[in-house]
């Protein structure tokens, strides 16, 4: 024989019937959790070099060199006076391309094209050889820094222990 459900809590006092609500609600967070817990896809372990560096922080320094860092050999980012504006990096991509910018000193940012870039100045365009600018009606072609080989990104990393000659 089957009781119905309302039949049972009507003889629960309110404290009961809260404690029953709370017990309840517990049973079904704790059920969830594990749930979610057992149900995640386990970790794969990375390379055994990402594990044997994990403590020292990467060299970034030739990686900046693909995007044209200011300090690198050969790079030219001497903007006109009149416009206080240094090239340091380009991502020539039609509308969508950006370029990293020092302007008037401050720290560099990275502009879209169409971006304004101060009163009466604008980015117009980008290519992987320049920057125009729109200053006040001027157009204004900024060189874009030097660009260097690309080897850095097939290179990889060496091998833990390789000038040991392990």
């Amino acid at each position: 024989m089957s009781v119905p459900l309302s039949a049972l809590l009507a003889g629960l006092s309110r404290p009961a019937w809260a404690a029953t609500l709370a017990a309840a609600a517990l049973l079904a967070a704790t059920a969830g959790h594990w749930l979610v817990t057992l149900g995640a896809p386990t970790p794969q372990p990375g390379p055994a070099t990402a594990a044997a560096g994990a403590g020292a922080p990467p060299d970034l320094g030739a990686a900046a060199l693909l995007f044209g860092r200011a300090d690198a050999p050969g790079t030219q980012t001497v903007a006109p006076v009149a416009l206080n504006l240094q090239v340091l990096g380009v991502i020539a991509a039609g509308r969508l391309g950006s370029a990293l910018l020092a302007i008037d000193g401050k720290p560099a940012r990275a502009y879209r094209v169409g971006a304004s870039l101060g009163p009466g100045r604008q980015l117009k365009a980008i290519t992987d050889q320049s920057v125009l600018i729109d200053d006040n009606g001027r157009e204004v072609s900024l060189p874009a820094p030097a660009r260097t080989a690309t080897t850095v990104l097939s290179a990889g990393t060496p091998a833990p222990n390789a000038s040991k000659g392990h």
